[in-house]
C-alpha cells in the first residue's frame, strides 16, 4: 500500500467516526458515552469526490 492510499483510507475512518453519535466496543466517544440503540445504527459510506460522509 502507499502512502497516498494509506492517507485516504484514514481520512474515510475519521470522517466516519466524527460522524458517529454514540460509542461501539473500542470506538468510544467522550461526548457520547452511550453505546446507542442497534436497531437505528446504520453503515456509512464514504466515496471520492462527494461530501465528507454519505450515507
Amino acid at each position: 500500500m502507499n502512502l497516498e492510499s494509506l492517507i485516504t483510507v484514514s481520512r474515510a475512518i475519521r470522517a466516519a467516526a466524527h460522524a458517529r453519535t454514540d460509542s461501539r466496543g473500542a470506538h468510544f466517544r467522550e461526548d457520547f458515552p452511550e453505546p446507542g440503540s442497534l436497531e437505528t445504527s446504520a453503515f456509512s459510506r464514504v466515496r471520492p469526490g462527494e461530501s465528507p460522509l454519505a450515507a
